[in-house]
């Protein structure tokens, strides 16, 4: 089950100078956080992880929490000390189709 997220995470998500990290977790439970500009919030609601290498950390560990249901974390960090952490668990690994083709170009 999705949630909304509120107007004020929404738009802090999209404030251009908002940081915004990604965390996730290895096969053996190590946790990885990398900053990611490329996190972008779907009209409807849902948050796009754009990935540019199959063979990054981050890439394998939603691959792994999307099969085996872990959960992963973003921390947003916005120009006015504003934090908001937003946990959930991937849904989808689009490698191609009309919403990676529209990320892609």
């Amino acid at each position: 089950m999705s949630t909304k997220l509120v107007p004020a995470i929404v738009e802090l998500f999209n404030a251009p100078d908002t940081v915004k990290i990604l965390a996730t977790v290895d096969t053996h439970g190590n946790p990885h956080a990398a900053v990611r500009e490329s996190l972008h919030l779907a009209d409807d609601g849902t948050i796009h992880v754009l990935e540019l290498f199959e063979t990054s950390n981050t890439e394998r560990n939603l691959t792994n929490a999307l099969w085996f249901e872990h959960r992963v974390a973003i921390l947003l960090f916005g120009k006015d000390g504003r934090q908001i952490q937003i946990n959930g668990k991937p849904l989808k690994n689009h490698i191609s189709g009309p919403l990676f083709l529209r990320h892609y170009t």
